[in-house]
């Protein structure tokens, strides 16, 4: 079994999130060739601003929502009604703070927002994903960083990715 590396970015032009494959132009100076995502369904290709660019976990939430780096995820606490604590999907070397001893991981994991939680939650992602929310970017809502000590966050519901399924 293979797993589809798939991407989505914001297009240049519209500000639209594309998903896809990530394509680089051939034979340009790499620091400065544009890239394009490419969509397998409606055979079309997008030039996409690339600071925005994310990658595809190859996990799903609890409502079957594709995971993608960047993304704000966010788990409702135990106990209080409407309460939730907000996570952002990154990938890099992790470790958790779970362990005695100093193990350090590689993969997406969770950056949880709040000090607190960083202390003494788990942050690789595969653990929380059957009850995490994916939501919006951190490109599309910065704002849900800065009110997450407060949970008044708003967000819009991720779209599913028929192509990623």
């Amino acid at each position: 079994m293979s797993r589809k590396i798939l991407f989505k970015a914001q297009d240049a032009g519209t500000g639209e999130w594309r998903y896809g494959y990530l394509i680089p132009l051939p034979n340009m100076n790499p620091a400065h060739r544009p890239l394009y995502i490419f969509n397998d369904k409606t055979q079309n290709y997008y030039k996409i601003d690339s600071t925005s660019v994310c990658q595809y976990t190859g996990i799903k939430d609890k409502n079957g929502n594709c995971i993608f780096e960047y993304d704000i995820v966010r788990k409702y606490t135990s106990g209080d009604s409407g309460k939730f604590i907000i996570g952002i999907v990154k990938y890099g070397a992790y470790s958790s703070p779970l362990y005695e001893h100093e193990r350090t991981h590689v993969g997406f994991y969770i950056y949880w927002v709040e000090q607190k939680y960083r202390d003494y939650f788990r942050c690789d992602l595969g653990y929380w994903a059957s009850v995490l929310e994916a939501s919006r970017s951190v490109y599309d809502d910065s704002e849900v960083i800065e009110s997450a000590d407060n949970n008044t966050a708003q967000y819009a519901d991720q779209d599913v990715l028929a192509s990623a399924t």
